[in-house]
């Protein structure tokens, strides 16, 4: 068993869940309490009692309750058990990212939806599709309008049900770039988790979190606290991209030869689990890491196997790394030839103030050398300020001032990367 069960208090949970919903639905309805009660034939303290969990209705006044708000309440307890389990598959269908078998849970409830929202398991549903608009969707209006709905439910979940919405809450607001509540929020799940797969999931996300915010070390530990999760479920999918994070901390850490190893490590291994997209994701990476350490024959040669596997990556970057190699080798023409095939792939991007920065020191215009890249410089500060592009990016600018003996250029330069590292 993936989660540990524990046993609801049956009782209490009935009524918590029922008043929950009576309330919900009554004031969908924009019914007073007041009204209600004289429509159902009960006093307003006793209604408001049921609606608090305080009371539990008998089965006449509840019938009545819910003639007066036009629903058929499922009050079969088990199938609420039975929806809790539907949202654990779920959970433990997005640890795998088995989009097919998700797809057809979701349908499942989005089909028949009025019936399992009129039970007591009408909150555990709307948890269930957060998990699956959320990750597989990405639809982050719809997850707003749902975590806002549980959020006023928290208070009623179960344990199980508790980790799976502080970790899908969590990976909202780091989808909203708010890193603070995300990670709050991630370790809150994990003082609730139990089971393998939630407190792996939930490294996993703290582990992304922490690269992030450029946190290599903490990226590292949680790393390893989620491969020892996953590993005992055999989890082959999320251990090999835990082993492409492991890489890119050595790697922004400038463990060079470390990074590249375990990128190796994963080709071979996602090769052999027909992982495509991994194995992609690790030849961009290992390109990145060779374009660091200025191995340019080698960016070149895993830039050409990644365009090979998928020739529109949505990693754009990659259009950048086989001109720049080719100008650094000082094979001009190639790069200029290479600089007018990818500006074309970039269209609009803002990677094209790279290339045309390139090209205009190639072509020994200074003046529109320091426009291009220093504008390519202001755009990536404006966005998640990735420190190891930035310092990859002012190199150039460096080295640039450096020919020039340009030394108030060049303190102005350290004083901002001084800067950009306190501030990350």
């Amino acid at each position: 068993m993936y989660f540990i069960k524990k046993d609801l208090n049956e009782f209490e949970d009935r009524q918590l869940y029922l008043g929950a919903f009576i309330r919900v639905e009554r004031e969908n309805e924009n019914m007073t309490l007041g009204f209600m009660a004289d429509i159902v034939g009960i006093t307003k303290s006793f209604l408001s009692d049921i609606e608090h969990g305080k009371k539990m209705p008998s089965e006449y006044t509840l019938n009545r309750i819910m003639d007066v708000l036009g629903v058929s309440f499922n009050s079969d307890y088990s199938f609420r058990f039975q929806i809790i389990e539907q949202l654990e598959n779920m959970y433990l269908l997005y640890t795998e990212l088995n989009k097919e078998k998700m797809n057809t849970i979701i349908q499942d409830i989005n089909l028949n939806y009025d019936n399992y929202y009129n039970s007591y398991a009408f909150i555990t549903c709307d948890i269930l599709r957060l998990v699956f608009y959320l990750t597989i969707e990405d639809d982050i209006e719809i997850s707003k309008k749902l975590i806002n709905k549980i959020d006023s439910f928290v208070h009623l979940l179960s344990k199980e049900e508790l980790t799976i919405y502080y970790d899908m809450k969590g990976l909202y607001y780091y989808k909203n770039n708010d890193l603070e509540n995300a990670q709050d929020l991630f370790t809150k799940g994990l003082e609730q988790a139990s089971a393998p797969c939630t407190i792996g999931m939930i490294c996993y996300h703290l582990a992304l979190l922490n690269q992030r915010k450029n946190n290599q070390i903490d990226s590292l530990i949680y790393c390893e606290r989620a491969i020892q999760q996953f590993s005992r479920n055999f989890n082959i999918f999320r251990l090999l991209y835990l082993e492409l994070y492991k890489g890119t901390c050595y790697s922004r850490e400038r463990i060079y030869d470390k990074a590249i190893a375990i990128y190796q490590k994963v080709i071979d291994n996602s090769i052999k689990n027909n992982y495509e997209r991994i194995t992609n994701v690790a030849y961009n990476n290992i390109a990145w890491t060779y374009l660091k350490s200025k191995d340019y024959n080698e960016v070149i040669k895993y830039t050409e196997m990644s365009f090979e596997l998928n020739p529109n990556p949505s990693f754009v970057e990659l259009y950048t790394y086989i001109p720049y190699s080719y100008y650094k080798l000082g094979n001009y023409q190639l790069s200029l030839n290479a600089i007018s095939i990818y500006k074309r792939k970039l269209k609009n991007s803002i990677h094209l103030y790279f290339l045309d920065a390139i090209e205009a020191k190639i072509k020994k215009d200074d003046k529109l050398f320091l426009e291009c890249i220093k504008k390519y410089i202001t755009i990536l500060f404006s966005g998640e300020k990735d420190i190891d592009m930035l310092y990859f990016v002012y190199e150039e600018l460096i080295e640039f001032y450096k020919k020039e003996n340009n030394f108030y250029e060049l303190s102005k330069i350290y004083a901002e990367l001084i800067k950009l590292y306190e501030n990350t």
